[in-house]
């Protein structure tokens, strides 16, 4: 049987790419320079991981105050979890292994993106701005499991598509395609439309090796042995699993218009917006081009996203997967004449522009405008001992770098510290007994309700949007009982009661 295709790019898929050694060096660089910086979202989920790697189960101890239904971390695919906890029990449980994990994330998704493009004879240049694909879709939001999703999708379907024949290569790819949709739900439909794309092309010309039965048989295998491994993690509790999650999908995800609204403001904002119309405009001009995977790739992203909008999927992962469709369409278009200048020259600049803030942060670190090495309340913050009078709550930031990821039992993720769906100690009244201890942007945010006097200093322009902390690394210690005094704040009922603030 012939090859399911002749992408020109087959033959040098294994060839030397100077792209792919700058990635590695790119990414390299942003590990010792501390990216991804700390996200609000970073130990809701990342701390079942945590657990799992300090002898625990998967529950996340650290979200007590949350009043999740059951023990388990089961509000969310355990894929994520189950990952992070096994490469921290390679390299040890530190800021700089968490870090890495997501760095890790990033290359393999810089590399599965430039085969893709190798595989399909896409322009070379292409593959230097995978990188900037991935920052712009995934370096603003931390260490959240979105990024592992993508890596494995978007890695199985590489394999797929290597894949010659129905054997173990092609049940591997959809092994990993399934793994992968079942990691963030927020990626889901994304891997099932590259599912549709690898599939569609072998249905058609039915020219794999032993047929479209053992094609089959392995495409489903593949599946099968993804479900297997997830049911596995969830201990065969698929019924508890599946309360959970609904209980907290169904309250988190509002109403469709406001999950639209959410994806221009808070997971694009400014700089992505010229992103859309890009990715229309390419829809335009490659629909007249022949069809390649790539463009079927694009085109299938492009489908999917209404589908994700209706059932209220939009949010984090959305816009690397976006940015992914404008690489992919961007290799569909004709390279050569004006048009095919224009379309480069428009795709560099919208990703030069979705990455302004990083480029920003980037040049406030080169120039010493963010001082990222001070360690201000370092001593005093880890000095601190969660009791049951005294409860210790901390946020993202002193995680990082005044407990190493290393952190005591009984502290509490301040950034969740309020009943479902309550993510700030703010939105009920203050309780007595707490102590917080924070980074800058958990003690700005008391600030900016007049709570305390504390105003951490930036660095950048005046704007919230562009400006940075110039001491990142800051602790500050709050009592809550001396806030209350001084602020007159109302307070909630004593720490250790189980009663919620009313």
């Amino acid at each position: 049987m012939s090859q399911i295709n002749r992408d020109p790019g087959r033959g040098r898929l294994l060839a030397f790419s100077p792209a792919l050694a700058a990635a590695v060096i790119f990414f390299g660089l942003l590990w010792l320079l501390d990216f991804p910086q700390p996200m609000c979202d970073d130990l809701f989920y990342s701390g079942a991981g945590l657990n799992l790697a300090q002898g625990g189960d998967l529950a996340n101890p650290l979200l007590v105050r949350q009043g999740f239904p059951g023990h388990f971390f089961y509000i969310y695919p355990p894929i994520h979890s189950y990952a992070l906890a096994g490469w921290l029990d390679i390299f040890g449980i530190s800021a700089g292994a968490m870090t890495a994990f997501q760095i890790f994330l990033y290359l393999v998704l810089s590399v599965s993106m430039v085969g893709c493009l190798r595989l399909s004879g896409a322009p070379k240049w292409l593959e230097w701005k995978a990188p900037l694909v991935v920052t712009a879709g995934f370096l603003p939001f931390g260490l959240r499991p979105e990024s592992l999703a993508a890596a494995l999708i978007i890695a199985g379907y590489l394999i797929a598509e290597l894949a010659e024949s129905g054997g173990v290569a092609l049940l591997a790819g959809f092994f990993l395609l399934a793994l992968g949709a079942g990691t963030a739900p927020r990626t889901t439909l994304f891997g099932i439309a590259l599912m549709a794309v690898t599939l569609y092309p072998r249905l058609r010309r039915n020219r794999v090796r032993g047929g479209i039965p053992r094609m089959l048989l392995a495409c489903v295998g593949g599946g099968l042995a993804a479900c297997l491994v997830f049911c596995a993690m969830v201990h065969f509790q698929i019924g508890e699993f599946w309360k959970s999650f609904h209980h907290y999908s169904q309250l988190v995800a509002g109403s469709k218009l406001m999950l639209l609204k959410l994806l221009f403001i808070r997971y694009a904002g400014i700089t992505l917006w010229p992103i859309f119309p890009v990715f229309l405009g390419l829809l335009v001009v490659a629909w007249k081009e022949p069809w390649t995977q790539l463009k079927r790739a694009g085109f299938a992203i492009a489908l999917a996203l209404p589908l994700i909008g209706l059932i209220g999927g939009l949010g984090n992962g959305t816009m690397f997967f976006i940015l992914l469709g404008v690489l992919f369409l961007t290799a569909s278009v004709p390279r050569s004449g004006k048009l095919g200048l224009v379309v480069s020259a428009v795709v560099v600049a919208s990703l030069l522009v979705a990455n302004v803030k990083f480029l920003i942060n980037l040049a406030g670190i080169a120039s010493g405008g963010i001082e990222s090495r001070h360690d201000y309340g370092k001593t005093e913050a880890a000095a601190i001992v969660s009791t049951p009078g005294h409860p210790a709550l901390l946020d993202e930031a002193t995680a990082r770098y005044v407990f190493d990821y290393r952190i005591p039992k009984g502290f509490i993720y301040w950034p969740f510290s309020a009943p479902f769906l309550g993510e700030l100690p703010m939105d009920t009244p203050l309780r007595p007994g707490d102590v917080y201890i924070l980074g800058p942007n958990s003690a700005e945010q008391l600030h900016s309700r007049q709570l305390t006097d504390v105003e951490p200093p930036k660095w950048g322009l005046k704007t919230r949007r562009w400006a940075f902390y110039r001491h990142p690394r800051e602790a500050y210690v709050f009592r809550v009982d001396d806030i209350l005094k001084t602020r007159g704040a109302p307070s909630g009922p004593a720490a250790g009661s189980d009663s919620p603030p009313k």
